[in-house]
């Protein structure tokens, strides 16, 4: 009998803590979503209120500032068009 009585025990300390883990996964998980939807917004705020000199300007002074990262972005942009057109 003491042993069925560790065993529940064990479980129900098992299962707060998994819980307690679901729960910050779950809270940390709607903050990215949060994220990605204040990013997004915001990406479409500057492509509603910027012209096309604007936006061209923009990308180059980042190419200049990080080409590096440009290069990388590019490739990576190239890939992906190219894995959607194949067939």
């Amino acid at each position: 009998m003491a042993d069925t009585a560790r065993i529940g025990t064990q479980m129900e300390t098992t299962t707060a803590a998994v819980g307690e883990k679901l729960r910050d996964a779950g809270q940390r998980v709607g903050e990215k979503l949060q994220d990605a939807g204040q990013t997004l917004e915001r990406a479409g705020s500057y492509l509603a209120e910027q012209d096309f000199a604007a936006m061209r300007r923009d990308i180059e002074g980042l190419v200049r500032r990080r080409p590096i990262e440009a290069i990388l972005v590019g490739l990576g942009l190239g890939f992906l068009l190219a894995r959607s057109l194949r067939w």
